[in-house]
Formats: structure tokens, C-alpha cells, sequence
């Protein structure tokens, strides 16, 4: 403790820092009652006491008072600090800078007085440049010659310091912080502040416009005559190609008829632009843009005639045609189709159908001015720091969020702050697409799309986005994320699934069922699985894209051609039925053409086609014949036969006790009905297409004789068939 001549104060010790860059090992005492000691280590004795507060004014706003002695708790020892050359104090309101050399004094102090203005963080960066952070703000100083000035403030809500890049060589410091909507980045050339050098601004005119302008005053008494001016043919590396304005406020613009801006050139407002360095609704002046005087300029990023700032977004789908997540994309350019209850705070809508829950929003996103121009500019220039200062800094501040309206249904994964690194120049857009949202199946839900240029622009809404999201498809399996909020996750590749994805779900959370609620492993017998597709190999057959029961067929016939694109229900030409083992004998499948089983068991060849024969088989017949034997071939037939087959299985006694053994049965029984089927002695290829007209009433006995023999063996082979099929 210490005591001067009206009160003690307190000297806890809130820091301590040892100098070694001086002769003499130096350590300071940093004491909460803003008292400094100064010990000689070399020597083991205090050479100093300064009562820092004595060297300067403080005015605590808060209690409207001097500060006599900044008396800081121990948790604030951040509050005096050594740090490069200078011994820093600060309160809420005020910092204090005294420069550490022989004789500590005080170089300059800041002060602010406003309740935003609280001090919240501060930083030296080589030795003479002071950053300051603020509530809702940062400033730069630049300290020279026992003074500080200004040289840079940025409008930021909530700024903290991330790092600083100084690079000598050219004097630019590159600052990195946050700020409540993302990350900032500055540029600042320090040779523009430290140069005491003053330059004049000067104008050429030439003598014949001196002449002009002097007729032009001898003439304004009695009477006054305007002078017409036309700006033109100038160009600008920054803003406004022949006029700039900056915080004009509800200033007036008047531009006479004749007076004309054309063919200016600038980054942004190719003939003019206003600009304000405070956040707010710029209020334009009347007869913005101005059609009739300022036309035929050209800006490289956007406003080619007249600027402010970018006014809206239009936003396009840019989910690929053959994604899982195939959701319908809507974009309404007013407020017409928003619910009441959302319309007056927002300005255009988004419209989004079966929505894949899990799945990724891909959107393009523009920014216009007020002529709907894109913003277009180079990322190239950008991160290269070719563009200036001002432009650059204006071009990485622009930032488009999503947020979601109920947390407590919905949820955002991922990529949901878009800035500069998402922007496209080819197309002129950002581009979102690492967003995963998921949300409540089958219900709608809300989100808006918010852009930094809302703080300027003359439209100040948010886009309203409405996603409707769908119950989960086939191949695709629920995850559950907490009680409410289930997303659809896809079965990616080597893996399928057959199952309703709601039925598996509800099955697996009972115990009982041991039912797992995931994807399957592609079987051996596919070339490769994804969602519900599989896709077979050669040499198999299934009864269709529905069903993963897969069968081997015989490889002496080859018939099962699944990898062939040509191929029909897994069957090579002239091929149907299970496992690909009959004759499209009718031309019932292969349309135009007829198959009969050649001389080799097994094998089908083309019918050939030299004379039509009607043969007089009769329609009650032909039906029952083909009828017979359609069962084993139409897809309910097989599906019967299956489930027949296999519930016989299960339940004798000499069933085989896995699904293996059951297809190996199934297999024997469809290559039986196939054989019965095709059998080359009762073939019903007659042979028609060799009877020539003259020999009809000759053979037409035979021909019914043969075709009863037929009819007679199908009626049998069924039957032998149905037995058979009892295991």
C-alpha cells in the first residue's frame, strides 16, 4: 500500500514485465492504482515511482467526474500494459499512450463520450500505428511527434482484432478481425498519413476557355445566361467516371437540360456516383439517375451511368439435373405470393418443393444495381490487390447469409455465409453449394436469405425462402437428428435399398424385430448399386427393379444378358421369362419377330419368314394353351411361384436353413418349367412357314392333329410342373 498526501491507494499488483532490451535488466511493476515501479535488477533496487494518472487528464463519462486514480481490479490487469515502447492505461472511454524511454511521459491520450464509444480492445502494430476497437466500430492511429491521429474508421458491429500484416517494403498494413455477420480485411497505404509534404491541387485551363468564360460574366448584368457544361470522355480506377459525391444527406442534385455527362468511364458510376461512410438508406436526390443528362458511360463492376449502391439479389437454381435431392425451384420477384404474416418484412419470395431432408441447397446468387446490371468484377484482380483500395474494400465487405426462422425444426450444416471466395466471374454470381439442410418430413419451413447490401441499398428486406420438405424415397434411409428433425440419407455407392425407408425406420426401433435401419451391400452378383438401383452382371436374372431376389441362370445357355443395353428383362434377343430360358415363341416380347428352341437344348433361333399360314387353332384354344404356361412367365406367375416355392421350403421339415439353398431350389424349379416349356419334340413353332397355299386342304388334318397333341402336353407339363414345385 501507498499513500500520497489525501488518501492511500491500493497498489496490488496487476503486472509485471521484464525489459531486457535495455543496458540494465529492467522490471516493471504495473500497480491497480495506476502506480508504476521502475526495479534495477543489476543493481537490486527501485530506481523509480510515477503515478501515471498524474500524468494525464481523465474524464470518466460514467460518473461525469475527473479520475483521480484508475483503480483496477485484479482480473483487468490487461488494463496497464508495456508494450513495445509505450505504457498503456485505459478505462471504458479513455486510453492513455506514454512513451517508455528515459523519462516516461505521456505521448497522447483518446477519449470518446458516447455510451457505443466504450473501449472493448486495443493493439500497437510497428511501433507508431494504435488500432482501437469499440462497440460498434474500429479506428486506426497513426502516433507522431507526441500526438496521434486518424487515419481509418470502419462501421462494424462488435469488432474484434484477428492479425496484422505489415509489409515495409511499400508501407501497406493488411488488418484481419470479426464482426457479428463474419470477417473483415483492410488495406491501408500508412504512406498516405505519414508524409508531412503537402501537395496544391491545381487546374489547366486553357486560354480560349478563359475568353469564353469572361464574355460569359460581362453578360450576367443586367441579365443572368447559364452555363452549359458537358463532362465526357474521362476515366476514373475508382468510383464515379465525372462526379463523386460522399454524404450529401438529403442534399438536392439539379442538372440542367443541356448540361450532359456521356461516355465517362469508372470501377463503379461510370458518369456518377454518391457514396456515405455511414451504414443507413441513402436518400436520393430528385430525378436520380438522371436519365436525360447522364447517359453513354460505362463501369467495369456495376453502375454504368449513375451509382449508389447494389440494390437487390436475384437468385437462380443451380442444383444439377441428375442430383438425388431433384427438388422444384420457384423465385417470385415481389412480395405477392408471401404470407401475410411475413409479407411486410420481406421483399421477394422463394418457393422450394420436395425437398430431400439432408440434401444440399445449390443456388446462384446476383446482386444488381438499380439498372438490374449484375455486379461483375475479376476475383482474379481482387485477390491479387489490384483493384484500389476503396474498391476492394467495398467488393470483400459484401457478405449473403442464410438463416433459418425455427431452430427448433430445421437445421443449417455448412456453407451458410457467403462473401467474395464464393463469387463466380464467369457467371457473375455466388454460388452456394455446401449447404445441408435438414428439417421435419413433410412440413414447411421458413428461412431468409439477408445480404450486407441491405444496409445501403433502397431495398432494406431479406428474401423469404419456403422449403417444403418431402418424406423419404426409396433407396434412401431416415437418420434421425433429435425428436423432430430426420434427414434422408441416400444410399451411395455399393450400397441399395429396397425397403420403405418409413417401414424399415419404425421396424428397427423395435427390439424384437433385430431389423438394422441401413443400407445394403451390393451382392456379388451386381456390377454396382446406388439407391434402390442395382445393376446385374451377366448370367443373372431377377423378376424386377423392385426385388433383390437374384438367380443365377444356366451359363451354357447365356441368355442372361443384363450388361447388354439391347437386352430386355435381363434377356438376350429372342429370350423371356425366369432366368431367360423360354422362346419368345408369339414375338410377345421382342416385337416383329418369333423364336423357336434350335436343335440345341436350351437355345432359341429366329422363326423363319417365307409364308404366313393362318392355322386353325381356335381362339378358346390358343388362350388356354398360352394361358397354361403364363404363369411361369408373366410377372405375377413368377412372383406366385416364389412365394409358393419358398413357403414350402421354410416349412418342411428338409427345408434349407438359409437363402442360398432356397434360390439354388428356386433355380432347379424355373430350368424345369423352362425345359417343359421349350421341349423340342412338342414345339409349338409348326411348320407354317413352309406350308405353301396349294398344299392347305392337304395337310389341314394333320395340322389339327397336331395342334390338340400340343394343347394336350402343356395341360400335362403344368400339371407336372405344380407337382414338381411340391418340395
Amino acid at each position: 500500500m501507498l499513500q500520497n498526501s489525501s488518501q492511500i491507494i491500493n497498489t496490488s499488483v496487476i503486472s509485471i514485465i521484464f525489459d531486457e532490451s535495455q543496458q540494465n535488466e529492467i522490471l516493471y511493476f504495473a500497480s491497480s492504482g495506476g502506480m508504476l515501479q521502475i526495479i534495477d535488477l543489476s543493481n537490486k533496487k527501485p530506481t523509480q515511482q510515477i503515478n501515471l494518472i498524474s500524468l494525464a487528464y481523465v474524464w470518466n463519462f460514467s460518473t461525469n467526474q475527473l479520475e483521480l486514480y484508475l483503480a483496477f481490479t485484479k482480473d483487468q490487469g490487461n488494463q496497464i500494459q508495456i508494450i513495445q515502447n509505450y505504457i498503456i492505461t485505459f478505462c471504458s472511454f479513455q486510453l492513455n499512450i506514454y512513451s517508455l524511454s528515459d523519462e516516461i511521459s505521456l505521448v497522447t491520450y483518446i477519449k470518446r463520450k458516447l455510451s457505443n464509444d466504450q473501449i472493448t480492445d486495443y493493439q500497437i502494430i510497428n511501433n507508431n500505428i494504435i488500432l482501437i476497437f469499440f462497440i460498434q466500430k474500429y479506428e486506426v492511429f497513426l502516433l507522431q511527434n507526441y500526438s496521434s491521429s486518424i487515419i481509418f474508421q470502419q462501421q462494424f458491429d462488435y469488432p474484434r482484432y484477428l492479425g496484422s500484416i505489415y509489409i515495409p517494403e511499400t508501407n501497406i498494413l493488411k488488418l484481419y478481425g470479426l464482426h457479428q455477420l463474419g470477417v473483415f480485411e483492410n488495406n491501408l497505404s500508412i504512406s498516405l498519413y505519414d508524409n508531412d509534404e503537402q501537395f496544391d491541387c491545381s487546374t489547366i485551363i486553357s486560354d480560349s476557355d478563359i475568353s469564353q468564360l469572361n464574355r460569359k460574366i460581362s453578360n450576367i448584368s443586367p441579365k443572368q445566361n447559364m452555363i452549359y457544361t458537358t463532362l465526357g470522355s474521362s476515366t476514373t480506377q475508382s468510383s464515379g467516371g465525372a462526379l463523386y459525391f460522399e454524404n450529401i444527406g438529403s442534399t438536392q442534385l439539379y442538372f440542367e437540360g443541356q448540361t450532359k455527362v456521356i461516355q465517362n468511364q469508372a470501377l463503379i458510376g461510370g458518369g456518377l456516383r454518391i457514396f456515405q461512410t455511414n451504414s443507413g438508406k441513402i436518400i436520393l436526390p430528385s430525378g436520380f439517375p438522371f436519365e436525360n443528362n447522364i447517359k453513354q458511360n460505362y463501369a467495369d463492376i456495376f453502375g454504368d451511368n449513375c451509382a449508389t449502391y447494389l440494390q437487390k439479389a436475384i437468385i437462380q437454381n443451380f442444383n444439377p439435373q441428375d442430383s438425388q435431392n431433384n427438388y422444384l425451384f420457384t423465385f417470385h420477384l415481389d412480395n405477392s405470393n408471401i404470407p401475410i404474416s411475413y409479407k411486410k418484412n420481406y421483399f421477394s419470395q422463394i418457393d422450394i418443393n420436395q425437398f430431400q431432408s439432408g440434401g444440399q441447397l445449390s443456388l446462384k446468387i446476383f446482386l444488381v444495381d438499380n439498372y438490374n446490371r449484375y455486379l461483375s468484377f475479376s476475383l482474379q484482380k481482387l485477390l491479387n490487390d489490384q483493384y484500389p483500395e476503396d474498391i476492394s474494400n467495398e467488393l470483400k465487405s459484401i457478405q449473403i447469409t442464410i438463416n433459418n426462422l425455427n431452430t427448433k425444426q430445421t437445421q443449417l450444416i455448412g456453407e451458410r455465409i457467403l462473401n467474395y471466395n464464393q463469387y463466380d466471374s464467369d457467371s457473375q454470381s455466388f454460388t452456394l453449394t455446401g449447404l445441408e439442410i435438414q428439417g421435419v418430413l413433410s412440413s414447411l419451413q421458413y428461412f431468409s436469405i439477408e445480404s450486407s447490401i441491405q444496409a445501403n441499398s433502397q431495398i432494406q428486406q431479406p428474401i423469404l425462402l419456403s422449403i417444403s420438405f418431402r418424406e423419404c424415397q426409396l433407396g434412401e434411409i431416415i437418420e434421425e437428428q433429435n425428436n423432430k428433425i430426420m434427414s434422408c440419407r441416400f444410399c451411395q455407392e455399393g450400397k441399395y435399398s429396397l425397403v420403405d425407408p418409413n417401414f424399415l425406420f419404425k421396424q428397427s426401433q423395435i427390439a424384437q424385430s433385430k431389423i438394422q435401419n441401413q443400407c445394403n451391400n451390393c451382392p456379388n452378383s451386381a456390377i454396382e448399386c446406388q439407391g434402390s438401383f442395382i445393376s446385374l452382371k451377366n448370367g443373372y436374372w431377377r423378376q424386377n427393379n423392385q426385388t433383390d431376389e437374384i438367380v443365377e441362370c444356366d451359363p451354357q445357355i447365356g441368355s442372361c444378358q443384363s450388361e447388354n443395353p439391347s437386352s430386355i428383362n435381363y434377356c438376350t434377343e429372342g429370350y423371356i421369362g425366369p432366368i431367360c430360358q423360354q422362346c419368345d415363341n408369339i414375338g410377345q416380347v421382342w416385337k416383329g419377330k418369333r423364336y423357336q428352341q434350335s436343335m440345341k437344348s436350351g437355345h432359341c433361333q429366329e422363326c423363319y419368314q417365307v409364308t404366313s399360314y393362318n392355322m386353325n387353332i381356335t381362339a378358346s384354344k390358343l388362350n388356354l394353351l398360352q394361358g397354361s404356361q403364363q404363369t411361369d412367365v408373366n410377372e405375377n406367375g413368377y412372383s406366385e411361384i416364389l412365394k409358393s416355392a419358398k413357403k414350402r421350403v421354410l416349412s418342411s421339415p428338409h427345408s434349407p436353413n438359409n437363402q442360398s439353398s432356397f434360390r439354388k431350389h428356386t433355380q432347379s424349379n424355373f430350368k424345369l418349367l423352362s425345359f417343359n416349356y421349350n421341349t423340342e419334340d412338342y414345339n409349338t413353332n409348326l411348320k407354317n412357314d413352309f406350308i405353301i397355299e396349294a398344299n392347305k386342304n392337304q395337310i389341314s388334318e394333320e395340322v389339327e392333329a397336331k395342334n390338340q397333341k400340343i394343347y394336350n402336353f402343356y395341360a400335362k407339363s403344368s400339371a407336372l410342373n405344380s407337382k414338381q414345385l411340391n418340395i
